[in-house]
């Protein structure tokens, strides 16, 4: 019910706009036929109109203004996930003297390695990727995935499993990113999802597997 509530706003914007146009309609015919002054009904319809025009444009922009938000915090916990990531594996090749807080970094001792929870299954890991599940931070999301429509329109994420627009590009909850068409890329890499078009195989990764954008 409360999933994706700025694309559910946008939508009950334009069945308001739509009821209000209705209702303008017939209350001008009701004051021209009850009245007979013509240019006065037409004035109660423009009146409405443009009421109906300036309310839907409010709500449709406060349900966009939703999204936009989503979009962003998805973008946010990602490039936060990523420094989580690099800062643990920085953590292994250096170590400070706690017994002296004003020594110089030494050499890390040959010891158990510093462990941390995989944020995907909770078990204790030294470094990415993930032993247990396979996460690897620095590479979600990067890898487009295919999506499919319902008869609605709308689609559903096939990582973070939430509904949205089929007309999206990137997830507004994860921030994965989809195979929709886009106009300005033919294809992706299938291993490091570097962005397409480029000549033989892709220049960061060396693979030659392509996701197509169709």
């Amino acid at each position: 019910m409360f999933e994706d509530v700025g694309n559910k706003l946008k939508f009950l914007a334009k069945i308001v706009f739509g009821v209000n146009i209705i209702i303008a309609i017939i209350l001008g015919l009701i004051v021209i036929t009850g009245s007979g002054n013509f240019l006065l009904g037409l004035l109660v319809m423009a009146v409405m109109f443009l009421t109906s025009v300036i309310s839907a444009w409010f709500l449709y922009a406060f349900g966009e203004l939703i999204d936009r938000t989503n979009e962003v915090e998805a973008n946010t916990r990602k490039i936060s996930i990523t420094l989580d990531a690099l800062l643990n594996s920085a953590d292994k090749f250096g170590n400070t003297n706690t017994d002296n807080p004003s020594a110089e970094k030494t050499t890390p001792k040959a010891s158990e390695p510093h462990r941390f929870a995989c944020p995907e299954c909770g078990k204790l890991i030294s470094e990415y990727p993930c032993g247990y599940c396979g996460h690897n931070p620095i590479k979600v999301n990067r890898i487009p995935v295919r999506i499919y429509k319902d008869s609605d329109g709308d689609t559903t994420c096939p990582t973070c499993g939430k509904k949205q627009r089929g007309d999206r590009h990137v997830c507004f909850n994860c921030g994965q990113v989809f195979i929709n068409k886009q106009p300005d890329i033919p294809y992706w890499c299938g291993n490091c999802g570097n962005k397409g078009p480029y000549e033989g195989n892709c220049p960061v990764c060396g693979s030659s597997l392509k996701l197509n954008n169709s």
